[in-house]
């Protein structure tokens, strides 16, 4: 039993009554055991005693002067207040997630974010959004302002497990927190103001994409810029890279054995060595295709001095955990460049 007016009470009211709004995606979704309504626990896929604990544990509904830490919540001057203040907010971030994924992804909303281990997740989002929030109030212009939305499809397209199987991963208490970081943390890279104080924190955020396929993407693009930067110079690997990288090339062909594949050279170098391609020939070829992001040899060169160090120079030791300024760094750099592949 809880006592009404209570925190405890005051959140399975709020479950309660978003099961209860037939205009919402929650209505009788919500298992709760006193309106079963002829079905049993499994029928749903959500439950009360969940739901509630999610909004109890992560402090949503407290009043902040109870509390040790100062943060917003949906505290307002009473227990009938809060309710309707906690509804509404959790009802304005599901529809917007609904809106935002659209039809294309709407298993995600459908299968995820409409399960009790999706609602922790989401739940965890809601607290930094009024903690961003001006006033701790947004509709979906605040929230689009935020970069929600972009941040929100980078996490669902990014991420290498489906719906179903988030929703397994997420069954632990580490699980839910470490998905709702990824979440938060693809939301700062579309937006560096957003959720600072909660990321500076969190060394330990499972990264995504992962850093290895990241790092293939940028090597990738680094061999795609080369191969325009000399599309009209037919004799261009003789003539403008260094005799060394030349004859490394080579020796890893045969080493391979596959010395047949002259168009594949640049397969063969390390991702030092595509970079000391460009240094030496930036002026004569690649400034005109990077200028709308590199002011000039110099700047290219120290965006890439502000990545490098997330990973060795031949793209080996790379760190699991690094700083949030160290990959948007990296972010930042396979964004100018893929651009111009």
């Amino acid at each position: 039993m809880t006592e009404p007016g209570k925190e405890h009470a005051i959140c399975s009211d709020t479950v309660k009554q978003l099961n209860d709004r037939v205009d919402c995606a929650f209505y009788n979704r919500v298992y709760v055991p006193s309106d079963t309504r002829g079905k049993v626990a499994s029928d749903y896929p959500l439950g009360l005693g969940n739901l509630a604990k999610t909004l109890s544990d992560l402090k949503l509904i407290g009043n902040p002067k109870d509390q040790r830490i100062s943060k917003r919540t949906f505290w307002k001057t009473n227990a009938e207040e809060t309710t309707t203040n906690a509804v509404n907010n959790i009802l304005e971030l599901y529809r917007y997630l609904e809106a935002r994924l659209g039809e294309e992804r709407s298993n995600w909303y459908s299968r995820f974010f409409l399960s009790n281990n999706g609602f922790n997740v989401a739940m965890r989002l809601l607290s930094e959004i009024i903690q961003n929030a001006k006033g701790g109030e947004f509709n979906f212009s605040v929230l689009d302002s935020m970069r929600l939305a972009d941040g929100l499809l980078f996490f669902v397209d990014n991420e290498d497990e489906s719906p179903s199987s988030l929703k397994t991963t997420t069954s632990s208490e580490g699980g839910r927190g470490d998905t709702a970081a990824e979440l938060i943390f693809a939301i700062w890279l579309h937006n560096q103001d957003f959720a600072v104080d909660f990321l500076s924190g969190r060394r330990g955020i499972k990264f995504f994409p992962k850093l290895n396929d990241l790092i293939k993407e940028i090597i990738s693009d680094l061999r795609k810029l080369i191969d325009k930067a000399f599309a009209k110079e037919p004799d261009w690997w003789d003539r403008y890279v260094p005799e060394d990288v030349r004859q490394y090339a080579a020796d890893h062909k045969r080493t391979l054995n596959q010395t047949d594949l002259k168009e594949e050279r640049l397969y063969f170098i390390s991702e030092g060595d595509l970079l000391k391609i460009i240094d030496k020939r930036y002026n004569e070829f690649f400034s005109a295709l990077l200028r709308e992001n590199f002011r000039d040899r110099n700047e290219f060169m120290a965006q890439i001095g502000l990545w490098k160090n997330t990973r060795d120079i031949d793209g080996h030791a790379i760190p699991i955990t690094p700083k949030p300024a160290e990959l948007r760094a990296l972010y930042d750099f396979h964004e100018s460049i893929h651009q111009e592949k």
